[in-house]
This record gives C-alpha cells, sequence and structure tokens, in this order.
C-alpha cells in the first residue's frame, strides 16, 4: 500500500499577509502560476531549487515556508510499499 502525503506549507498564508498574487510570485521565481498553484494547495512537492527562489521570494526561510509533510492516508489495494 501507498501512502498519500500532502506537502503541507505555508505559502499562502506567507503570501496573503505580503498582499502577493501568485502573478506577483510568478514574476519572482519564474515558476509558472500554475505549478505555484499545485505546490500551495499541496498537490505538487516542490523541487530544492523552487523551495529556495519561493522562500526567497517570500522573504522566509525554507523551514517556515514549507515545515514537514502530513499523510492522508492509504490507497486501498496499492502493491507499492
Amino acid at each position: 500500500m501507498t501512502k498519500i502525503d500532502r506537502a503541507k506549507n505555508n505559502m499562502k498564508f506567507i503570501r496573503f499577509r505580503q498582499h502577493m498574487t501568485l502573478d506577483d510570485l510568478f514574476l519572482k521565481t519564474g515558476i509558472w502560476q500554475s505549478k505555484l498553484s499545485t505546490i500551495e494547495r499541496g498537490i505538487f512537492k516542490p523541487k530544492q531549487e523552487e523551495k529556495e527562489k519561493i522562500s526567497k521570494a517570500l522573504n522566509s526561510s525554507i523551514a517556515t515556508v514549507f515545515p514537514e509533510t502530513e499523510s492522508l492516508g492509504v490507497i486501498p489495494g496499492d502493491a507499492k510499499t
């Protein structure tokens, strides 16, 4: 069985606090808005380089923007471990 992990992050909170849109973040990072949105919602796990760009654009540490992940459950019937 494979666990589904949803990346837990503070991107949206920090971005809103700084009155920044996804378009603003795109302009500072070069990462497309659609990808930023999926990272922000925890659907996509960013690469280390992306974490660095996003954190720098948000004037925050990587640890502040991207803390631990949380397990959302197990996919039944999935033979992968």
